[in-house]
């Protein structure tokens, strides 16, 4: 089990406004595991459509837009490959992550 946090940079991303000034973000979030010999063992594809409200548009702008997603991966995965797309701006971003994790020595975190 995995908790995947993305950060994106808000001001790529296309989030257009309603008539009472709330900017909608529309993203589908993409995650496909494979084993070593790059079969694909699961995948995960959510859709995110959210308003934000004006009052928080400018805080999205300079502290990026945040989602954290939760997935089971099988253990005999070696590899994870994230895809974000946002919808309105048709842009997409891709990430591929070697597995396993390991604990990084000299902060606590994950490598």
């Amino acid at each position: 089990q995995y908790l995947i946090s993305y950060g994106l940079i808000a001001r790529q991303l296309e989030m257009p406004a309603d008539d009472a000034g709330a900017h909608h973000a529309s993203l589908e979030l993409g995650l496909i595991s494979y084993d070593e010999d790059g079969r694909k063992l699961n995948g995960v594809d959510t859709h995110i459509d959210d308003p934000i409200p004006a009052a928080n548009y400018a805080r999205l702008l300079s502290d990026g837009y945040h989602v954290v997603q939760s997935v089971a991966v099988p253990v005999t995965a070696s590899s994870i490959r994230f895809a974000v797309r946002d919808i309105h701006g048709n842009r997409v971003g891709s990430l591929e992550v070697q597995l396993p994790l390991t604990k990084a020595a000299d902060d606590g975190g994950i490598d």
